[in-house]
């Protein structure tokens, strides 16, 4: 995987957009997986995507944004989300096989 500079300067392996320019598959998996989750958690409190951008004080565009998954949440952000939407947030770690 190549080693690809963030926006702060930090060197991440793999974290970055392929030689084509689009994001590394694990990234779009994991940009796919967190938006599910947080439509999910908005939808079972009966939110709107107003309501909930009223509640963590952002913008209604964010959160359509995050739910689409065009960006990665940080997980301040998704224990936020967790907190207005009345979930825990649980992190997990699994081995791959």
């Amino acid at each position: 995987m190549p080693n690809v500079p963030s926006s702060r300067g930090k060197t991440f392996a793999g974290s970055g957009p392929t030689q084509t320019g689009r994001p590394a598959e694990g990234i779009r998996r994991r940009r796919t997986v967190l938006g599910a989750a947080i439509l999910a958690a908005r939808t079972a409190a009966g939110l709107s995507q107003i309501e909930l951008a009223a509640k963590l004080k952002n913008a209604q565009a964010n959160i359509a944004r995050l739910e689409k998954a065009g960006s990665i949440p940080s997980t301040n952000l998704l224990q936020r989300v967790a907190k207005a939407t009345g979930h825990k947030l649980t992190i997990t770690f699994s081995r791959n096989v």
